[in-house]
């Protein structure tokens, strides 16, 4: 695609045609994910406290043809040109919102948003398409259901025995603690701070440090989502519940008929009945009537997603630079701060 010009914004003031021609190029994608969304981009913006840029790209007729998301989160990010994804770690999902002829260079990329450098993970391999490619490919695990096809039945179909042994749990908790209720919560239900305390408390037991919420003001990122109702970016706030008590919830970003399953939590002591795959469970045999016939279960491939699962795809890391002075002081201070992070991951715990 020939004669293209550039303008960097404010994710913020993106509005009118613009914001229209965002929602439309996003509707045509292949794969439609709440985290390319307008919506969930303006959301950063306005609850991280860090500059949310969008590079947006237009034709010869002045109509756009791509947009590019991206984050300066810190000091060394505004100084050097450095940029993350919008959302930094709480992004499940990186890349341009873009035509399906647009193509484009990293190079020409990182010019074009005036960065001398972007480090991004959650680049999913479709983005090939616009150009944009990476490293370190990781699988990522979906749950799609066919036209007309029903999740739980074809769960049964595909492996009985896995099924069978999740209607034993679901049943066995019933009998032990009262009956199982699952239920969509509004925002200020009580139940989003109730995810995120559990949250924090699991990162905090596997010795995370940098992780969502690691900010106190992080989880106004996910309160300023709960309340909003894009359909491109629709919030999803689910719980279930054993007798009147509390025993799982999630929270995740619908795009259409897409499910980014995004924050789920358990009560750690009932683990021996699995609450979070009853969780699970029960919102596929919801997802009728919320809408859903895929649920994104993000990277990584563990024996717990791999079980609901029937489609992969590939997610990829890469770091994208210039031959610029700004670029090369960039790389130096993040391999210095690998390299600290990796020493210290190394060392036996007390």
């Amino acid at each position: 695609m020939s004669m293209l010009t550039s303008t960097v914004v404010p994710a913020q003031d993106l509005e009118g045609e613009l914001a229209a021609r965002w929602d439309a190029l996003l509707d045509d994608a292949p794969a439609r994910n709440a985290f390319l969304s307008r919506s969930y981009v303006q959301a950063c913006a306005r609850t991280r406290e860090t500059p949310v840029r969008v590079c947006v790209f237009r034709d010869a007729k002045g109509q756009a043809q791509a947009f590019m998301p991206f984050e300066l989160d810190g000091l060394q990010a505004r100084l050097l040109g450095s940029a993350q994804p919008a959302g930094g770690s709480f992004a499940d999902y990186f890349g341009l919102i873009a035509s399906p002829g647009f193509r484009i260079t990293p190079e020409a990329l990182l010019r074009a948003c005036g960065l001398n450098s972007l480090l991004f993970t959650h680049l999913d391999s479709s983005q090939d398409r616009y150009g944009l490619q990476g490293d370190q490919p990781a699988r990522g695990l979906r749950i799609r259901a066919a036209e007309g096809e029903d999740f739980i039945e074809a769960l049964f179909k595909r492996d009985k025995k896995f099924a069978a042994d999740t209607e034993r749990r679901r049943n066995k908790l019933e009998r032990d603690h009262g009956p199982l209720r699952f239920a969509v919560e509004s925002v200020d239900s009580g139940t989003l701070d109730w995810l995120i305390d559990l949250k924090v408390a699991q990162y905090q037991r596997t010795a995370q440090r940098n992780h969502p919420f690691s900010r106190r003001r992080d989880a106004q990122l996910l309160k300023h989502l709960a309340a909003q109702s894009d359909p491109r970016c629709m919030p999803r706030l689910t719980a279930l519940y054993c007798g009147d008590q509390r025993i799982a919830a999630h929270f995740g970003l619908q795009c259409h008929d897409t499910l980014s399953y995004w924050f789920p939590v358990y009560t750690p002591d009932l683990h021996s009945y699995s609450p979070g795959r009853l969780l699970l469970w029960e919102t596929l045999r919801h997802a009728p009537s919320l809408g859903i016939r895929c649920v994104d279960r993000g990277e990584g491939d563990t024996q717990a997603k791999r079980d609901f699962a029937n489609e992969e795809h590939v997610y990829l890391r890469g770091y994208y630079s210039r031959t610029t002075p700004s670029a090369m002081m960039d790389r130096a201070l993040n391999s210095l701060r690998w390299r600290l992070q990796s020493l210290k991951s190394a060392k036996p715990q007390a």
